[in-house]
């Protein structure tokens, strides 16, 4: 439909099947890394040195779009993370409270 002249989307090698795999692997492989290096990415955060050629391999891997996307759902992600250790932490601090007799207010 909106393909160039010559050229279909069957032949787009980010369309086939071993094109994704290859792009979900590099995006696997760079958030795996990211989180080794104790981090949570997100969008506009920076990228640990050790993960830079991981990030370009990403982004020569998959299309533009689909790192728009993938990044835009990790960065939700880790805002719910972060949202759920908070909440934790709190339920743990009024827990505490409870259990070492102090009244809960």
């Amino acid at each position: 439909m909106f393909s160039k002249p010559g050229s279909s989307a069957a032949s787009d090698p980010h369309t086939l099947k071993s094109g994704r795999a290859q792009c979900y692997a590099a995006r696997d492989a760079f958030y795996q890394c990211v989180r080794e290096c104790g981090q949570l990415y997100t969008i506009g955060s920076d990228v640990p040195s050790k993960c830079t050629k991981l990030r370009a391999a990403y982004e020569g891997t998959c299309l533009p779009s689909w790192v728009k996307h993938f990044d835009e759902q990790q960065t939700q992600e880790a805002r719910a993370a972060k949202r759920l250790h908070t909440a934790i932490q709190h339920k743990a601090s009024t827990a505490a409270g409870n259990l070492s007799g102090a009244a809960q207010r």
